[in-house]
């Protein structure tokens, strides 16, 4: 009988001061936020707009552009973040305007106006793109005189 008191004993301390130990896990802390994006208007000026629809989607890609590579030329008709990761992203702008955006810079994206983005860097290109769209939508027009070479558009 002495034994099984003695391991009843045992495990009552055992449990008893696992309950009263301090957890190892460090305490909450706020967080501290790294500047970001925080903006209103596309690269060219305009205000954004959101689609007026039922049926919000939002489509999130990272794209990889080796140097020299271009996405074609194109338009979006809704809202669309880019936030570059590494290297610097050129964008061709119709009127003949080109702009960089280097590492670590957040974009919105031209909205109804022809552009091209491209890697014309000589080390690779990384971003994340974000698609402010309508499901069943086309959220990227391409343009047939354009050879395209980089699709950000949904895999058919």
């Amino acid at each position: 009988m002495k034994p099984r008191v003695l391991l009843s004993a045992v495990v009552l301390l055992f449990f008893t001061g696992c309950s009263q130990t301090q957890s190892s896990l460090v305490p909450s802390q706020q967080l501290a936020p790294t500047p970001g994006f925080k903006g209103a208007m596309t690269i060219t000026g305009q205000q954004i707009q959101y689609p007026q629809t039922d049926a919000p989607e939002i489509i999130a890609r990272i794209a990889d552009f080796a140097p020299g590579q271009e996405t074609g030329w194109h338009k979006h008709p809704v809202p669309t973040y880019t936030q570059v990761i590494e290297g610097t992203l050129t964008i061709d702008l119709e009127d003949g305007n080109s702009m960089e955006f280097p590492a670590g810079s957040g974009l919105l994206d031209a909205m109804q106006t022809w552009h091209n983005g491209k890697n014309a860097g000589d080390v690779p290109l990384k971003a994340v793109v974000i698609i402010l769209g309508e499901k069943g939508k086309q959220n990227l027009i391409r343009r047939a005189d354009k050879v395209d070479r980089f699709i950000l558009e949904e895999p058919r």
